[in-house]
């Protein structure tokens, strides 16, 4: 059986560390790799989330205003008719006072007529 020659025992050393080294290096690689891939995973999930949340704030956000908005103008139409059903009553009151008034003054203007008639008469 042939012995390894101190060349042989050095190249086989010299192997074995860039061997070794390679395997550390890819050891190391790999697991840098393990941690970039989950910091990108969670950086991704957190702006999906945040993306998600800022979209949902949005969303309520805008049914808020929207809520707000409509009750607003619920109560707005509320108050314009009840406005007009009462601009229409004082109207309706204004006039009937107005055409009752010039009843009253053309009556009471007949009743002068009729009286300074009665008047004469005698």
């Amino acid at each position: 059986m042939k012995t390894a020659s101190n060349f042989d025992l050095l190249l086989a050393r010299v192997l074995y560390r860039r061997i070794h080294n390679a395997k550390y290096y890819d050891a190391k690689y790999c697991h840098v790799h393990y941690y970039y891939a989950n910091f990108f995973r969670v950086k991704y999930y957190n702006a999906d989330y945040c993306h998600a949340n800022y979209y949902n704030a949005d969303y309520y956000h805008a049914h808020y205003y929207y809520a707000n908005y409509c009750h607003a103008d619920y109560y707005h139409a509320r108050y314009c008719h009840a406005n007009y059903y009462n601009a229409n009553y004082y109207h309706a009151r204004h006039t009937f006072r107005r055409s009752c008034s010039s009843y009253c003054d053309g009556f009471l203007s007949i009743s002068r007529g009729l009286a300074n008639e009665v008047t004469l008469v005698k």
